[in-house]
């Protein structure tokens, strides 16, 4: 970064704020880097703009878990408000998530309170077996268990 804090300061005294600005002219300086990167077209509503840098910039510090405080004194700000209410569809995914956990938590805690079983997929399996395939798989279980009448050797 830039002494006077810019990332892209201006190489002039011309500049206004200190900093690069997006001028369209043939050899404006963002014209002449996006087209080096391959990111510029004829159509302006398809070019890279230092605007969308800072919106990816902050869409990437929230998709990271960034705290919104620090998202927002990143973007200069002056509420958080701001920062929120431009940033809180970044959001959705992880509550979609929290909510399809808590759900999951509590179809398993029903299914427990329901079911003898601990594990009722497991149970539902074992019932689907042959009594030879239960013999076999009871072996297969006990034959780290020396004292398991259902080694696999017997089998």
């Amino acid at each position: 970064m830039h002494p006077n804090g810019f990332v892209f300061p201006a190489k002039t005294d011309n500049s206004k704020l200190g900093h690069i600005s997006e001028k369209t002219g043939e050899n404006s300086f963002w014209r002449r880097i996006t087209r080096h990167a391959g990111l510029y077209s004829e159509d302006r509503n398809q070019n890279l703009t230092i605007h969308d840098l800072r919106r990816s910039l902050a869409s990437w510090q929230i998709n990271n878990d960034v705290d919104l405080y620090t998202v927002s004194k990143t973007l200069g700000h002056k509420s958080i408000n701001t920062t929120q209410k431009i940033y809180a569809h970044l959001n959705s995914d992880k509550i979609r998530d929290g909510v399809s956990t808590a759900a999951s938590a509590l179809e398993l805690a029903s299914v427990k309170s329901t079911n003898d079983s601990p594990f009722p997929k497991l149970k539902q399996f074992a019932e689907s077996l042959s009594e030879d395939e239960k013999i076999y798989l009871l072996g297969l279980l006990g034959a780290k268990n020396s004292h398991s009448p259902y080694n696999c050797e017997q089998v």
